[in-house]
Formats: C-alpha cells, sequence, structure tokens
C-alpha cells in the first residue's frame, strides 16, 4: 500500500513539474483574430461565414481560411507580416468569375482588424462581398 501511494505521489508531482515545458500555443487575446465573411444578397443566395483561428505569430508563418458552396469559392491567406490575399470566385451568370485583392496590415498587425470589399463584377452585374477582422 506504502508503495502505491508513493508511487502515486511520484507521478503526481512529475505531471505537475512537466506542465509549463510543453510547446503550446499560447491562447490570448493578442493571438486569435475573428473574422466575419458576408455576401451582399442581389439575390437568393446567402452566404455568411464566422471564423475564430491563430494569428500566425512565427517569422514566414501563414494562415489559410478556405471554403466554398455550390457557386462560390473562396480563399483568404493571413501571412505574419501582415498580408492579407482575397480570392473570391463565384458563378455569374454562366460564367465563373474570379476577383483577387489584397490588403496589408500596419507594424503589428496580430493587433490591428480591418474592413474590406470585395466586388465580384461582370459587365453591369456586381456582386459585394465585405470581409471584416479583428483580434479577439
Amino acid at each position: 500500500m506504502k508503495t502505491l501511494i508513493l508511487l502515486t505521489l511520484v507521478l503526481t508531482t512529475n505531471a505537475f513539474a512537466m506542465k509549463g515545458k510543453a510547446p503550446l500555443r499560447k491562447v490570448s487575446n493578442s493571438s486569435y483574430m475573428v473574422c466575419n465573411f458576408e455576401r451582399e444578397t442581389v439575390d437568393k443566395r446567402v452566404f455568411k461565414k464566422d471564423f475564430t483561428f491563430p494569428f500566425p505569430t512565427e517569422k514566414g508563418e501563414t494562415y489559410e481560411l478556405k471554403g466554398s458552396m455550390r457557386w462560390n469559392d473562396y480563399k483568404v491567406v493571413f501571412s505574419q507580416s501582415g498580408e492579407v490575399k482575397v480570392s473570391i470566385s463565384e458563378m455569374v451568370g454562366s460564367e465563373q468569375v474570379t476577383v483577387e485583392k489584397s490588403h496589408q496590415l500596419g507594424k503589428e498587425p496580430q493587433f490591428e482588424s480591418f474592413k474590406i470589399q470585395v466586388d465580384v463584377k461582370k459587365d453591369d452585374v456586381v456582386v459585394p462581398y465585405h470581409i471584416q477582422c479583428a483580434p479577439e
């Protein structure tokens, strides 16, 4: 019985000692972003997505948000340097139209919020997408 209690005590002490040693991504307000994607409804196609993700903090690191519906594809790439690349493809009429736009965040990108509008255009049809991101 004494051996069992001693073994439990040693393993518990070891577990508490190793708790701070594991490399974990710090969960804090400064390293996570919340993004809202919304398509203005000019027809019956409703599109609205919300994302929470870790902002890239290591040099050269990127984070990509992507997805699709039957009629659109989107991809947003965030880089540690603060560059945001947005690519949206949508079926307008019978043709696939792709629009790409980039945005540069400031000196400390993980603390900045931004709002951009991407317009998918073909002839006189304009479909606006609003992308708004902010630190959590």
